[in-house]
């Protein structure tokens, strides 16, 4: 009964290797950041571009489901704009971050065969730890807290020639990643507003298969 069952588990092991792809991959793209402001009458939000860079390992199962996990360098800028004292100060921050998405995913194969175009759906928890910042910013001086992002990712995309991926997404905040605090004797250093990060990106990913 044990070689029996040692058997099973072998075959079902093997079964499993055979119908999967497991591919690992480099990928680069580049993103559109947002923030979305609390308090909208003491800040206010602009769009900035950035990039990423990174390395990916999917597993596919036969059905079409599987998951990617992903480590990504991203660099991302945040445009804002604090209205105090009837003058508006615009603010450019720039963060760069250690990204960790895991996405669920959805490859099928019901376009020829998918021999040559595949399409993807996928979702999953994003976590960024920051590995930088800079602001650069020009007229009064204000004060910015960033602690850790995560987000939740809804993708789409197409897979070409079993080789090359190409997907848009966009990325929800799920925490308030940014604190203003207006550093004037009447606020005593309070929170002034909060933000969550949004965005979009584009990603290019070439699996190696």
């Amino acid at each position: 009964m044990k070689n029996f069952t040692l058997s099973l588990i072998a075959i079902i092991a093997m079964s499993l290797s055979v119908s999967a792809q497991n591919s690992f991959g480099v990928k680069a793209g580049a993103n559109i950041s947002s923030l979305s402001w609390n308090e909208k009458s003491v800040m206010s939000d602009d769009s900035g571009i950035g990039y990423s860079l990174g390395v990916m390992y999917e597993y596919i199962g036969n059905s079409g489901f599987g998951l990617d996990v992903s480590a990504i360098y991203s660099n991302e800028c945040y445009k804002t704009i604090e209205h105090r004292n009837n003058r508006d100060n615009k603010f450019d921050l720039t963060t760069n971050f250690m990204r960790f998405p895991i996405h669920f995913k959805w490859v099928p194969k019901f376009i020829n065969g998918g021999k040559k175009i595949k399409p993807i759906l996928y979702t999953g928890p994003e976590i960024g730890w920051i590995l930088i910042k800079t602001d650069h910013q020009t007229g009064e001086v204000a004060k910015f807290d960033q602690s850790a992002s995560y987000n939740w990712n809804f993708g789409v995309g197409a897979e070409f020639l079993n080789k090359f991926q190409i997907t848009v997404q966009y990325g929800m905040g799920l925490n308030k990643m940014f604190k203003y605090n207006d550093n004037t004797t009447l606020s005593h250093n309070k929170t002034a507003s909060e933000a969550r990060a949004n965005n979009i990106a584009i990603n290019f990913t070439w699996l190696f298969r």
